[in-house]
């Protein structure tokens, strides 16, 4: 689930929060670098766990509602089409699922209410509302209106992406991950034994572990990071250079130096693209004329050495 550019988000941001802590402690924002790459899993599971918890808020309101009136038909065929969704039932047997879902640190049971309007909310929908009508589903159908239900709360319902933030911080940054992984795990599921979940694995490893490294190579080499950016840009006012301009380059011109398997090329085109999502309209290119000037000095100085994939130009 996790990929490169990710992890250079996260290490922008943590480093960020550091540059603006007059009392930063080195170590705590480490851990708490850490902590935002393993919040991404847990947000994953959080959101796999949200139909389960939907079909049992359902099973209540309909005990509620046949309690104390009688219900019209359409409005029992629409709990039921959740009720009686057999991939649901896939997911809540699959016994991989249930023990991580056992070490989810948040549970939607624990915001009952919340799940009750958003049922109200998933029985508005038109799509939802045909679905329920048809009386011959097929089993693919089952497995598609929940993903359309979930992507449909994740791009649109404000009260579910309230919940996902209250428990997940970045969930607006990480959102977009969070919702392919939970896609790609839902089309892997065929019965209750199928193996669809993402589970950090070595790759996982080795990502937090450039995680750290990038974030404390930048803080090590602060001072040689500082004096190659000052010295191309000696005709900039300093303080109109943004504060994420100056982490961004400080990082892209880590990598080029202390990363030796990553290629310059993208190493450069990977921190464009984060500017573009972080930084000024201007941020573009100006770190790109920056990173030009100063990748190319370095080369003609023998200060790159590239070893692997990092020699492909």
């Amino acid at each position: 689930m996790l990929n490169r550019r990710l992890v250079r988000i996260k290490v922008f941001q943590t480093l960020y929060s550091f540059t603006q802590d007059e009392q930063a402690n080195r170590t705590f924002y480490e851990k708490q670098l850490l902590k935002s790459l393993s919040g991404i899993f847990d947000a994953y599971y959080f959101v796999l766990a949200f139909p389960s918890c939907l079909k049992h808020v359902t099973g209540l309101e309909l005990e509620t509602e046949l309690a104390k009136h009688f219900p019209s038909q359409e409005e029992i065929k629409l709990h039921q089409s959740i009720l009686n969704n057999p991939f649901i039932s896939l997911l809540e047997k699959n016994k991989t699922w249930q023990e991580r879902n056992k070490k989810c640190p948040y549970k939607w049971e624990n915001y009952i209410d919340i799940i009750r309007n958003l049922l109200i909310e998933v029985k508005k929908d038109d799509h939802f509302k045909t679905y329920a009508k048809n009386s011959e589903k097929k089993p693919a159908e089952e497995r598609k209106i929940i993903q359309y239900l979930l992507n449909e709360l994740a791009d649109k319902n404000e009260l579910f992406n309230f919940q996902l933030e209250e428990t997940h911080l970045n969930w607006q940054d990480d959102k977009g991950v969070v919702m392919n992984a939970v896609n790609k795990s839902l089309r892997l599921v065929k019965d209750e034994t199928s193996n669809f979940l993402c589970i950090p694995d070595s790759e996982t490893s080795e990502l937090e572990e450039m995680a750290r490294d990038l974030y404390n190579k930048v803080l090590r080499h602060e001072k040689e990071l500082s004096s190659l950016i000052e010295e191309k840009t000696k005709n900039w006012d300093v303080e109109r250079i943004a504060v994420t301009d100056t982490i961004l380059l400080k990082m892209a011109i880590c990598e080029i130096l202390y990363f030796p398997s990553i290629p310059i090329k993208v190493t450069i085109n990977e921190y464009l693209e984060i500017a573009k999502l972080y930084s000024t309209p201007n941020s573009k290119n100006f770190i790109n004329g920056i990173l030009d000037a100063i990748q190319k000095e370095l080369k003609a100085t023998n200060k790159v050495v590239k070893e692997g994939r990092g020699l492909i130009e």
